[in-house]
């Protein structure tokens, strides 16, 4: 009889959160303990039957946070510390765990890995959260915990433009593994539709509500249009997107949604026309990759490490971040060829189906692990 390998331990530290496919894979690949900020207790509640048997540590404090790292990776084979949950203030808590990570590794002499899921420092710089005055302050701590982090003895990134990213922080070893992967027996093609009381096309945006994610380029894209009807889905500051829907007076052309749970979702995938990121800032763009996965074209901006993902002409069409003129030029050119749409849309499924399935991104991630683990 074979004998079977015992898993590794592994230390997961996040002082934000962590996407639910990221608890599930390692608490399935790995013998995992987890460790996470409790405000997000209660977030993590909401979608709890999403998440399979594991047992999340809640900590309340920076400090109980750094020394229950290094109590925890005295028992583990393993150390890895990871970004946020949406919703974090991610330019923070995903540096300050990273940080953590690495000198709790350095305490126990355990390897370590820090997993970089966005430009967390360009999140920071483009943030309406902070004034000019707290971003001079705080931006020489966010590029310390940064560069902390990087000196991890591996960083695993989304995209080629956050490995760009990681060396200019100070990473040494890179390895590039798309992290949370994409679900094809739950985004795929259906026929249903949702009804949202419309026979104009359907825009569909999915997205923290925010600045940072330019969804205010998408509003006033649509208000050139007449034969749109946006949809948009994800939590956010409603009070902020309802003055901009005033303003621009297209109240009858907006349904905001608000948080949908990561199953249901892919019905509102199925139910647009054109799908569209448009975000400030990137560090792949996974949405997009749903959608595709739902054969539906999609519109993404040019930012960060989307170009990975929607490789313009073939499997979508980019355009300028914070742009809403070649937003509304782009939207118009897919609805105006049924040829295109489709083709983007075939095309988009094979990309996702080949580079970013679940299956194929959780063989690539625990392989790297366990190679890096073993002197790889």
């Amino acid at each position: 009889m074979k004998k079977e390998i015992p898993k590794l331990k592994v230390l997961f530290l996040t002082y934000g959160g962590a996407h639910y496919k990221i608890l599930n894979m390692l608490n399935k690949k790995f013998s995992a303990i987890f460790l996470m900020n409790v405000k997000f207790k209660e977030a993590f509640s909401k979608i709890f039957f999403h998440l399979e048997k594991l047992k999340i540590n809640y900590i309340g404090s920076k400090f109980n946070f750094f020394f229950d790292a290094i109590s925890n990776s005295r028992k583990s084979d393993i150390i890895l510390s990871n970004c946020p949950f949406s919703g974090a203030v991610s330019f923070f808590t995903s540096p300050f765990s990273g940080a953590i990570g690495c000198l709790a590794g350095m305490f126990s002499g355990k390897k370590r890995v820090y997993i970089m899921c966005s430009d967390y420092y360009e999140c920071f710089l483009i943030s309406q959260k902070l004034n000019k005055l707290q971003k001079i302050a705080y931006g020489w701590l966010v590029r310390l915990m940064l560069w902390i982090a990087c000196r991890s003895s591996l960083v695993i990134v989304l995209s080629h433009h956050l490995e760009k990213v990681a060396k200019r922080h100070g990473a040494r070893k890179i390895k590039i593994v798309p992290i949370y992967g994409i679900d094809m027996t739950i985004f795929k093609p259906k026929s249903k539709r949702i009804n949202f009381g419309t026979d104009k096309n359907i825009i569909l945006t999915t997205a923290r509500l925010c600045p940072e994610k330019g969804v205010e380029y998408v509003l006033e894209a649509v208000s050139k249009i007449n034969d749109v009807f946006l949809v948009m889905v994800g939590p956010g500051n409603s009070k902020e997107l309802n003055d901009i829907i005033t303003r621009l007076n297209i109240r009858d052309r907006v349904k905001v949604i608000g948080e949908v749970d990561p199953v249901s979702i892919a019905d509102y995938y199925n139910s647009c026309d054109v799908f569209i990121l448009p975000s400030k800032t990137e560090g792949l763009g996974f949405s997009s990759g749903e959608a595709m996965a739902c054969k539906k074209p999609v519109i993404a901006s040019n930012v960060g490490g989307v170009s990975d993902m929607v490789i313009d002409g073939k499997t979508g069409i980019l355009v300028p971040p914070a742009d809403p003129d070649a937003l509304c030029r782009a939207i118009k050119r897919v609805l105006g060829s049924k040829a295109l749409a489709k083709r983007l849309g075939e095309n988009g499924y094979e990309h996702v189906k080949n580079n970013f399935e679940e299956k194929v991104v959780t063989e690539k991630f625990v392989t790297a692990i366990y190679e890096y683990y073993n002197g790889g």
